[in-house]
């Protein structure tokens, strides 16, 4: 089993919380959703049109 990273290396942009006030017991998420990568992985090696293409996100996701 993975370890999980120390917070003090993830980026607080790395998690978009749409309704901090909601009251239900269930959390959504939505992986694939954007192309955001933080700061600590660069591009991951890929170019600034591959970051816009289908390959690093998908833009219906969300």
């Amino acid at each position: 089993m993975e370890t999980a990273r120390p917070a003090s290396l993830a980026s607080p942009e790395t998690v978009g919380v749409t309704n901090p006030g909601g009251s239900s017991p269930l959390v959504l998420t939505c992986d694939h959703a954007s192309n955001f990568l933080p700061p600590e992985f660069g591009t991951l090696g890929l170019a600034a049109e591959e970051l816009s293409r289908h390959i690093a996100w998908d833009p219906g996701a969300l």
